[in-house]
């Protein structure tokens, strides 16, 4: 998911500007290992172009708590048959923060060969080495002390920013 794609650049925060905020960064989401791309947005002027500066400014995802108890997800079968029936839920990976780290250390991998890995979106692997080939910097989120020193090892052994 792109942030900038949510982006309204017919309507202008009038608060926010009063207050002297012109530019701000904008989340793709939340709660996922990886939840999309960032941007950064002027909150006012006369076209786009003039007020989207980045539409791809991160990689943005956590490996926090919200991130590991995501619900799961339901692909229902068309047509629903009786003998095929309304299908199950499929549970989203990962539930643990060691869970996390290894699907991190995946997507790491994915970025730098550009392959897909089973478990992740078709084309994961070729825009994730885009965006790091064009240097754009990881945006990982961490709520406790063990997260976040797992989390910056895990960018020490991988070498991305």
């Amino acid at each position: 998911m792109r942030a900038v794609d949510n982006f309204d650049t017919y309507t202008a925060p009038v608060f926010t500007l009063q207050e002297g905020i012109t530019t701000v960064y904008m989340s793709p989401g939340q709660g996922r290992l990886i939840s999309g791309q960032g941007a950064v947005v002027k909150l006012a002027g006369s076209s786009e172009s003039e007020r989207v500066l980045s539409d791809s400014a991160t990689i943005e995802g956590s490996i926090g708590e919200d991130a590991r108890r995501t619900p799961g997800y339901w692909e229902p079968p068309v047509p629903a048959t009786i003998d095929i029936g309304m299908g199950q839920q499929q549970q989203q990976l990962p539930h643990t923060l060691m869970g996390a780290v290894v699907a991190l250390q995946e997507l790491f991998d994915m970025a730098r060969t550009g392959e897909d890995n089973a478990g992740y979106a078709p084309g994961v692997g070729r825009v994730l080495q885009e965006l790091t080939r064009a240097h754009k910097p990881w945006r990982i989120s961490a709520d406790t002390v063990p997260e976040m020193r797992t989390l910056l090892e895990a960018f020490k052994q991988s070498g991305h920013r």
